[in-house]
């Protein structure tokens, strides 16, 4: 796991300006209450959303040897004019609840004119 990287994919998910907005107080705290953290960042189309934060909870889980995940911040990043819909959401709540109930989520979602309409970036900072 690389601290300098985590660090950066915080900063961003604090940086970016949006719909639904995580700030800078909320990772501090979410770093805060964890003991040890990573993060990831990945993309692709809309529609592939749940099989991409399955791809990055496989990720993190391999490099951290299956610890039990205790909180999440997750940032989803759209094109402005994007077409996500709800279904495309339940592959995001599917993702999510396979690390577990008590695992405790902040998420934000936040558009940009530099995606296309089908397409979606994802940073995931995972606690243990």
């Amino acid at each position: 796991m690389d601290t300098e990287r985590t660090n950066c994919l915080l900063a961003e998910i604090a940086g970016g300006k949006g719909l639904i907005h995580i700030d800078r107080h909320d990772v501090d705290l979410f770093k805060a209450n964890a003991q040890l953290i990573d993060a990831e960042k990945a993309g692709g189309k809309v529609e592939d959303i749940g099989a991409i934060l399955d791809g990055i909870f496989t990720t993190m889980a391999e490099r951290n040897s299956g610890r039990k995940v205790k909180s999440m911040l997750l940032a989803l990043r759209i094109a402005e004019n994007s077409n996500l819909m709800m279904e495309h959401m339940n592959g995001v709540h599917d993702a999510i609840s396979k690390l577990g109930d008590e695992v405790e989520i902040k998420w934000g979602l936040f558009s940009t004119d530099r995606l296309k309409e089908d397409q979606i970036e994802v940073i995931a900072a995972l606690g243990f």
